[in-house]
């Protein structure tokens, strides 16, 4: 039998179970706080879900912010970038256009220069404005032997190369070295006798002003050659296309020999008319032949031709120029300088010669004294031809200087009557 004692505290557990395991029905107190607390939890966990959610969105805005930025920052140092390379790229500019400067100064460096800066060349003031718009050059070469004094030589050939600054076309004029025009003497006094002779008294200048003076031009440029200098640079080019006429060949092969000793170099003879490729040697015969090929009109003529041809091959080689600079501008006299030359560089490849004219047009030919000689027969009229081929946009009227100076060469050798007429683009072909 159990105690009395013992069944007592059986039901005091019974009962204390009972009351645990339903201890919200037993004590309401307990379920209430149980709810509270559940919804204290649920809202705390509502207000961390809200902060963390605030702190994740914060993040969001700070990253998207800072890739703003990041952005910005790029542009501007794209932004910052653009001042660098321009000025990178004005400094290459500046290098290409010094080292220009360097070269083609270093080119005309090589020729030999006379200062002309205070001469007036002779040009009468309504001439040049009538022809501010073309520039013209005289080429002349001389007839001078290696061991010649060039100073006192004179010219074989006399060529004025006209530019039309608007059309960049050039016009090549041989002016016939018998002419008989005004120049200076020795004793700068005026006298009328060959083209020839002009260099001989005064130079390249005193040539340039009997030019200006007897035919109302605008000259103020000059390059002198001798024939080593148009040999060498032809060579340099590896030479020129130039059409030989069977009436030439003759006499290029006779006097060939003469020149092929006179430049140190060997004669290569012509063996057929056409158009051929001529070394140095032959394109300087060329140019100087005239017994039986025209006189001096087709000396000139000839002339015309190889420089063309030449301009022609610089054109078509120009990275060979520094190679004929190198072997044919120390054998040249100018007052061309770099200033110059640039002013025709951008223009330089685009220029085409497209005609050529022949001076006098009229004029007397016979002995005069002791020697032949070309006497214009009217200045003016001379001069008027020759402005309509070179100068057609200019309305030509004689200077008073000029007719001046045709009434002391009538008075000079007395009316002349036309015996002969050149025809502009002559060439002596068969």
């Amino acid at each position: 039998m159990r105690s009395k004692k013992s069944s007592v505290n059986e039901d005091f557990l019974a009962q204390y179970r009972n009351t645990t395991d339903n201890s919200d029905d037993y004590y309401p107190q307990n379920r209430a706080s149980r709810v509270e607390r559940k919804s204290k939890s649920k809202s705390r966990s509502s207000a961390k879900s809200k902060k963390d959610n605030i702190k994740e969105s914060k993040k969001i805005d700070k990253s998207s912010a800072k890739r703003k930025k990041i952005a910005k920052n790029t542009r501007k140092r794209k932004h910052r970038k653009w001042p660098y390379i321009i000025i990178v790229i004005l400094l290459l500019i500046s290098a290409a256009i010094g080292l220009t400067l360097t070269f083609i100064s270093a080119q005309i460096d090589k020729m030999h220069h006379i200062d002309t800066s205070n001469e007036t060349f002779g040009i009468y003031d309504e001439v040049a404005e009538n022809l501010k718009n073309y520039e013209s050059y005289a080429i002349l070469g001389l007839d001078a032997r290696p061991w010649d004094d060039a100073s006192k030589s004179r010219t074989d050939s006399i060529i004025i190369a006209t530019l039309n600054k608007k059309t960049g076309e050039v016009d090549l004029t041989s002016v016939m070295r018998d002419s008989t025009l005004v120049m200076h003497n020795e004793q700068k006094k005026d006298i009328f006798d060959k083209a020839t002779h002009a260099h001989v008294y005064g130079g390249p200048i005193n040539t340039v002003t009997m030019l200006n003076r007897s035919l109302d031009l605008n000259i103020k440029k000059f390059l002198v050659l001798n024939w080593k200098a148009v040999s060498d640079m032809i060579d340099a080019m590896g030479g020129v296309e130039v059409e030989v006429h069977k009436n030439e060949i003759h006499d290029m092969n006779k006097f060939m020999i003469e020149t092929a000793l006179n430049l140190q170099k060997d004669p290569v003879p012509i063996k057929k008319a056409g158009v051929q490729k001529l070394d140095g040697v032959q394109a300087v015969t060329f140019c100087r032949i005239r017994e039986t090929s025209g006189g001096d009109v087709g000396r000139g003529s000839r002339t015309k031709i190889v420089i063309s041809a030449l301009f022609d091959a610089v054109k078509k080689n120009p990275t060979k120029i520094p190679d004929m600079a190198d072997k044919g501008f120390p054998s040249i006299t100018t007052n061309v300088d770099t200033s110059d030359v640039l002013n025709l560089l951008p223009k330089l490849f685009k220029l085409e010669i497209k005609s050529s004219s022949v001076y006098p047009h009229e004029f007397w030919g016979g002995i005069e004294g002791d020697a032949w000689v070309a006497i214009p027969t009217n200045l003016e009229k001379n001069a008027a031809h020759l402005y309509k081929k070179v100068f057609p946009d200019v309305d030509y009227r004689p200077s008073r200087e000029l007719r001046e100076l045709d009434k002391k060469l009538t008075n000079k050798f007395g009316p002349k009557k036309t015996t002969e007429k050149n025809e502009d683009d002559s060439e002596n072909k068969e």
